[in-house]
């Protein structure tokens, strides 16, 4: 009898040892998990991406650890320079332009940065040629500390910019005629309307302006004149002239003033470039494409890339001349290039993944404003430096 009552009390226990230890398990979370859980957190956590918050909103905290810290790793790292606030963008159209200078302006408003904007505080600055002055709203407290930088377009005018950004560095960015005559004639579509009963209306648009002179054209087709050869034009202020046979010496010092010509086609290479002239943080390139336009393309033709760079010859040589620049200076890169590639594309296919799970977060939000918003934005900040 002892044995039979003992043999239950044996059973009663191993049962409820086995339900407390079920029980356990529903309540504990799978230590397999655990890793792949937070290293996801992790990659889409976006904890400094950027301090643009409303001028009267209380700033957070921006110097808390860097975000996707286990990809960057920044904490660790040696920084043997000096971070550079000084810099000029010359602003072109439809070259991915945008997409950078959003990327400075964030940069400019997070670090308590003086942006020149435009006297009509619009986004194009203008110069006054008589005189070599650009047209910027001025600020007139006693104790302005003076202007930092520059992001909107803007004609390039060394000695007009040199007035108010003695020290900058000086930057830029450029794109092959054909990627650009493509892209500026479906942005632009008073253009294409025009050709929208052609097959391929690009090529239509192409064979006409190759056939007749650009004087003989309607009147509605100004707009074309502004992508021909209008990244070369904007760079060399709109010449009246251009001396054929001394387009490679304007392009060698046009080089020599520039620090960096970003490549629309190598953008995360360029950033990477950015980066290391500047001696910013991974953090402090991240971006969000802008201005993404889905229009239906016909196919470019080798026909059409040969019209489109007889139609550009001047951004054709231009581009050829600073693709090779490019090359060099990552050739003569100060480090591991391939390997801060590598850092640039990870960062930045983290951010895009965050970004698609959750465009309405604040973060997403803030990297997606536009250049119109930044800019507006940054006369919100500045608005201490205006006494009046």
């Amino acid at each position: 009898m002892d044995k039979i009552r003992t043999r239950y009390v044996l059973v009663a226990w191993l049962v409820l040892c086995c339900v407390l230890a079920y029980w356990q398990t529903l309540n504990k979370p799978d230590r397999r998990l655990v890793p792949l859980r937070e290293k996801i957190q992790t990659q889409h956590s976006l904890t400094t991406m950027s301090p643009m918050e409303q001028p009267d909103r209380p700033k957070k905290n921006l110097q808390t650890q860097h975000f996707l810290a286990d990809i960057i790793n920044e904490s660790s790292m040696e920084r043997s320079c000096k971070p550079k606030n000084n810099y000029v963008f010359i602003k072109t159209e439809k070259t991915g332009s945008s997409s950078m200078a959003t990327i400075l302006f964030r940069y400019g408003i997070k670090h308590d940065l003086v942006a020149a904007v435009s006297s009509d505080l619009h986004m194009h600055i203008h110069i006054d040629e008589d005189t070599d002055t650009l047209l910027i709203y001025p600020y007139n407290c006693p104790h302005f500390p003076g202007y930092n930088y520059l992001a909107n377009h803007i004609n390039y005018n060394r000695v007009a910019l040199e007035k108010v950004f003695p020290r900058a560095k000086y930057l830029t960015i450029i794109r092959s005629p054909v990627t650009h005559v493509k892209s500026a004639f479906y942005f632009f579509r008073v253009l294409s309307r025009e050709y929208v009963n052609f097959t391929n209306p690009l090529e239509e648009f192409l064979r006409v302006h190759l056939t007749e002179e650009m004087g003989n054209l309607p009147l509605r087709n100004w707009t074309a004149e502004m992508f021909f050869n209008s990244q070369f034009y904007r760079l060399f202020d709109f010449p009246e002239n251009i001396d054929e046979e001394n387009i490679d010496a304007m392009l060698e010092q046009l080089g020599r003033e520039l620090d960096l010509v970003i490549l629309t086609e190598y953008f995360d290479e360029s950033l990477v470039l950015l980066r290391k002239m500047m001696c910013w943080d991974f953090e402090d390139i991240v971006y969000r494409k802008l201005k993404k336009h889905k229009f239906e393309q016909a196919p470019t033709t080798p026909e059409m890339e040969r019209m489109m760079k007889e139609l550009a010859p001047y951004d054709l040589k231009m581009h050829e001349y600073f693709n090779k620049t490019f090359w060099q200076k990552v050739e003569n890169y100060d480090g591991n290039f391939e390997e801060d590639l590598a850092r640039v594309r990870a960062v930045q296919q983290a951010v895009d993944a965050r970004c698609e799970l959750e465009p309405k977060s604040e973060h997403c939000q803030l990297l997606a404003q536009d250049v119109g918003k930044s800019t507006r934005l940054a006369i919100e900040n500045q608005k201490k430096w205006d006494c009046e």
